[in-house]
């Protein structure tokens, strides 16, 4: 299940880094959103870590 929930967040990051790279590009708005997907990837990193060591 905790896999489940890893691929929804980088499919959730990838359409806010799509979004802020590609037609937003430019706008005020493109940074926050390109902070959020940076995060987003590093939280599904985490999880995918700690689920591979067998912390989760």
């Amino acid at each position: 299940m905790l896999w489940v929930l890893v691929v929804l967040i980088v499919l959730s990051a990838s359409g806010l880094l799509y979004a802020a790279r590609g037609p937003m590009r430019g706008t005020p708005g493109a940074l926050p959103l390109t902070v959020v997907s940076v995060v987003q990837y590093l939280l599904a990193a985490v999880l995918a870590g700690a689920r591979l060591m067998g912390v989760a």
